[in-house]
């Protein structure tokens, strides 16, 4: 019989594994009737003859002309029968070819249901998900009510508020996520039960995209975040900048540094880096009028260094003095 080239590849495996994995349970000759009737199922596309979800090891042992397996051999050929049975399926799923069965025992047809299950699969045509249609995406949803006392807390708020327009976190997260994200509908429940809290600048992005969606004032949520003495993170300012000065940039960076172009975003670190991290501030004709006025508009700066430097000489004087004695 001719042997479909395509099955060339799987009974060199199939024949691998019967001397590999079958040859210390079985005799050179049942080693070798053995190998030839798996290789015969697969040259004849005949699914190997099963009682039940096993091979039916009476009808092989019949052809094999095998004596008792042992339980062993029953166990580890199975992997072997189970490999034949997908590559049978996979080669032509439209292909109802009966299972070798006992002599005298008429093989088991497919039902009627199995058979719509793989003609429906070979068609493509996919069931409707049970259950109900998800809701519509409204991108301003209209509140039921406007007045209302707005809770204190961050948890309380943001669930007050998917409540006050009739959502569910599920329904939000579908509404405020856009492709990339990081952000997942789970990341809300978390805000929701308290156990996390948003400080990245994505999730703060989030954030603001909820305040959109329910037309609530710029930064409600950020005000109402506890640890307010925390800095954000995740603010793109390269890989050459040390963990430690990311950390003091953290406080100066606007929420939507990472939005912003990178002219602007060089600008900002520059300037942060000059300014207030190294204290480098430039002073102009107006800055100095103000510091030597009579009377400062701002603070009195120069009284200030008058008084640091009066208590610094007496404190050198007061340590002289107890020097010579």
């Amino acid at each position: 019989m001719s042997i479909d080239p395509s099955a060339t590849v799987f009974r060199r495996k199939i024949f691998s594994f019967c001397e590999v994995k079958l040859a210390s349970l079985l005799i050179t000759a049942e080693l070798r009737a053995f190998s030839a009737y798996m290789l015969r199922l697969i040259d004849d596309r005949t699914l190997p003859p099963m009682m039940g979800k096993h091979v039916d090891w009476i009808e092989v042992t019949r052809e094999c002309g095998l004596e008792q397996p042992s339980a062993k051999l029953r166990r580890v050929a199975q992997y072997g029968f189970d490999a034949i049975s997908r590559w049978l399926d996979d080669s032509d799923p439209n292909r109802l070819t009966h299972r070798a069965s006992p002599k005298g025992k008429p093989a088991k047809q497919p039902s009627k249901r199995a058979a719509g299950r793989k003609k429906s699969g070979a068609s493509g045509n996919s069931r409707a998900k049970p259950g109900p249609k998800p809701k519509p995406i409204e991108e301003f949803p209209e509140p039921p009510f406007e007045a209302y006392d707005d809770p204190v807390s961050f948890q309380a708020a943001l669930q007050f508020q998917i409540d006050r327009f009739g959502e569910i976190y599920y329904h939000l997260h579908r509404a405020v996520f856009r492709e990339g994200d990081a952000i997942e509908a789970a990341t809300l429940a978390s805000w929701l039960k308290g156990t996390k809290v948003p400080r990245s600048v994505g999730n703060l992005e989030i954030l603001g995209r909820i305040e959109r969606r329910y037309r609530l004032p710029l930064g409600y949520s950020k005000e109402k975040l506890p640890h307010q003495a925390r800095a954000g993170v995740g603010f793109d300012v390269g890989d050459e900048i040390s963990p430690a000065e990311r950390r003091r940039l953290a406080w100066h960076l606007p929420d939507d540094f990472n939005s912003l172009p990178k002219e602007k975003q060089a600008e900002i670190l520059e300037w942060v880096r000059r300014v207030i991290i190294t204290g480098a501030l430039t002073i102009d004709d107006s800055s100095r009028r103000q510091l030597s006025s009579a009377t400062p508009s701002a603070f009195p700066v120069s009284h200030m260094v008058d008084r640091t430097i009066q208590l610094g000489r007496t404190g050198r004087q007061s340590l002289k003095s107890k020097a010579e004695r």
